[in-house]
């Protein structure tokens, strides 16, 4: 059920999401749905003027509220739009290919309900590939009014910040094609400062369109570069409001003594990852060399298995060998055997044989005689 959107509900807060119909806008939108925080509001601005009537994604427990102004919107003129359209007490801002943890909302609003000198709250952002993959930088600066004049160190939906500062009068200032951010950023300091949530609750995808996300030095201070020349934009606006102080703070902030221990710090932390990394490494080699181990000794077993069957195989070959031989033996007995008998029926039919027969008989009788008187002497 869409909870209560009217500008008078205190705790409200209103997520203004401008979208140019990218994909990912439903991972944008489930990713608000999902917050352990309530009431929230949903404010998407069709800034493609594509007609968009409804979102992708599950927008739960969400207010949904749809911003189409009849034409297509640069950047900064649909944050505008977004924040006119917004109800709630508090502001947010969510382009469509990036996203946030479930509890970044419940933080900041505990973090900015706890100290009333602060307006507006970010936390760390984890800046990924394209793909939302292989996290590869945080940004996790403190909070530096000086070094902000310097740099933006803020992704935009890292920020939660309190309706009033719009009600005073910060505005994107549509001049700027990329950095409309930055600006906003130096606008909103300029009425309160900002608290720093040292934890990663915000996610950057890389590769969008704001041409911003590069970290090569050589192209940020190329006056002719695209991100070069936004530069100047920015710091042509604000140079005739910054006072002294904040000029001379500026420059002391790119002194070598204060940038060489930063630098210094930068230096400590990349060793330390670099050495984590390497020891993982060596984990994978000594698992790697584990496993070559296990295979060289499946191999010898292998091996060993393979001369036992060998050798069985020559013995079974032998024994086969000598079984045919006994059964060759065999036969020529029994060929052997049928000789003699087909002699012996031979002879015994022979007509000499016949003759002899009662001389065979008083041959028997005789020796049978001669035993019995040679017992009877004994």
């Amino acid at each position: 059920m869409p909870t209560d959107t009217a500008p008078g509900n205190p705790s409200l807060v209103s997520v203004i999401c401008r979208t140019i119909g990218r994909s990912e806008l439903e991972q944008a939108v489930n990713s608000v749905a999902a917050q352990s925080y309530l009431p929230i509001e949903l404010v998407v601005v069709d800034a493609a003027n594509s007609g968009m009537d409804a979102v992708p994604g599950e927008t739960g427990q969400l207010s949904l509220k749809i911003v189409n102004t009849g034409t297509a919107l640069p950047r900064a003129d649909a944050a505008n739009a977004g924040m006119e359209a917004a109800s709630g007490n508090y502001f947010m801002f969510l382009d469509d290919d990036d996203w946030i943890a479930p509890d970044h909302i419940a933080g900041l609003m505990e973090a900015l309900q706890s100290d009333h000198s602060v307006r507006a709250a970010y936390s760390n952002t984890q800046r990924t590939d394209p793909q939302g993959n292989n996290p590869d930088y945080i940004f996790e600066q403190d909070y530096d009014p000086i070094m902000l004049l310097r740099d933006n160190y803020v992704p935009i939906h890292a920020m939660l910040f309190e309706r009033s500062l719009y009600d005073e009068g910060c505005r994107f200032d549509n001049r700027f094609d990329i950095f409309e951010d930055w600006d906003f950023w130096i606008q909103v300091s300029q009425l309160t400062p900002f608290k720093h949530i040292s934890k990663v609750t915000a996610f950057y995808r890389d590769g969008g369109d704001s041409e911003t996300g590069t970290d090569d030095v050589n192209v940020r201070y190329d006056n002719e570069s695209v991100m070069g020349k936004a530069r100047i934009k920015v710091f042509n606006k604000w140079l005739g409001k910054w006072t002294g102080e904040q000029v001379n703070s500026m420059l002391a902030s790119l002194d070598e003594g204060l940038v060489v221990p930063e630098l210094h710090t930068q230096l400590k932390e990349l060793d330390a990852r670099l050495r984590a990394e390497h020891d993982t490494n060596l984990g994978h080699q000594r698992q790697l060399q584990q496993q070559a181990e296990a295979q060289e000794k499946l191999l010898h077993e292998f091996n060993v298995t393979k001369g036992t069957v060998e050798d069985l195989q020559i013995r079974l070959a032998d024994r086969e060998r000598r079984i045919g031989d006994m059964e060759q033996h065999s036969a020529n007995l029994e060929r052997d055997n049928g000789l003699l008998q087909q002699r012996l029926a031979q002879v015994q039919n022979s007509l000499s044989w016949k003759i002899t027969a009662p001389f065979r008989y008083l041959r028997r009788l005789v020796s049978s005689t001669d035993i019995k008187q040679g017992n009877n002497s004994e």
